[in-house]
């Protein structure tokens, strides 16, 4: 005989816990909202992610995968990054505006570098500052034919010999400025234990209103045998120096003369295009 069990009482049926789940109507889930969420969990919690990578964190076929990335993209809660095909979660409208900061500049950038791809024959770069370096964020190579350091985002530039470092340096507050040269005096970099130097750079970007590459200065393109040079200009948002967007040439086929009197304007045009879908501010860019 098995002993008699006594049915709970109508007092503890009632505060018997309830799943909510079990309250919800039996209907067939969708497996394809499921796994489209399940690929935006995984960029959320990685940042920045390859096709493979996303293959192999969540079983997914590559095919598939594609097929809910264009979809995250559409919806505008991804982003496919343009220097090297890698992915990136955007942030909800809700979010801070310090959410996932390399997912908001790709988003606001893509737009400026395809535009410039079809009217400049060169290569742009975005950065911003990252201590006393830059860092490159997004970039337009992957879409040039000439013989260039495709692999360029995560570079970080010298402050005081790149185009970007300096076009940084020239427009940020002079509290900042000042932060910035003594945390290089520090790290013993060459140029900033001469204040004539550094002050000649500095008068070279008020003069001129952009930064320029060090002649000197190799920068991402080492490995290649041509020489390249650069011009770099601030992109502000609102109303503080965000970051830099560049220009990047062969040397030997263009000199800057022709480079600024031939793209400059466009350069500084998309540096405020930036800005402004940064932040959503109608601001003017200052000088």
């Amino acid at each position: 005989m098995f002993p008699l069990v006594k049915p709970p009482s109508p007092a503890a049926q009632a505060h018997a816990p309830v799943s909510v789940r079990s309250l919800r109507p039996r209907v067939k889930t969708i497996e394809a909202l499921r796994r489209g969420l399940e690929v935006e969990d995984l960029l959320l919690a990685h940042g920045v992610v390859s096709l493979e990578d996303l293959h192999r964190l969540s079983g997914i076929p590559k095919a598939s995968l594609l097929r809910i990335l264009g979809t995250l993209e559409d919806a505008g809660r991804a982003q496919r990054r343009l220097a090297d095909g890698r992915y990136l979660a955007l942030p909800s409208r809700a979010a801070s505006p310090e959410v996932l900061p390399d997912s908001r500049w790709s988003q606001a950038a893509v737009p400026s570098l395809m535009a410039l791809h079809q009217r400049l024959p060169w290569p742009s770069d975005i950065a911003v500052r990252d201590g006393w370096r830059m860092r490159v964020l997004e970039s337009n190579r992957p879409l040039c034919a000439i013989a260039v350091n495709r692999a360029v985002v995560g570079f970080r530039p010298d402050m005081l010999e790149s185009a970007l470092g300096r076009a940084y340096l020239g427009s940020c507050p002079a509290e900042e400025r000042a932060q910035i040269l003594e945390g290089l005096r520090e790290q013993r970099h060459p140029g900033a234990r001469s204040p004539a130097r550094v002050q000649a750079i500095l008068d070279d970007v008020a003069r001129l209103g952009y930064g320029r590459r060090d002649p000197a200065h190799i920068g991402p393109d080492a490995n290649t045998a041509a020489r390249f040079s650069a011009i770099a200009v601030p992109i502000r948002s609102r109303g503080a120096v965000a970051g830099c967007l560049s220009c990047v040439w062969l040397s030997d086929v263009v000199d800057e003369e022709s480079v600024v009197s031939d793209h400059l304007e466009r350069l500084i045009e998309h540096a405020y295009k930036i800005g402004k879908a940064l932040t959503g501010s109608s601001m003017h860019p200052g000088p």
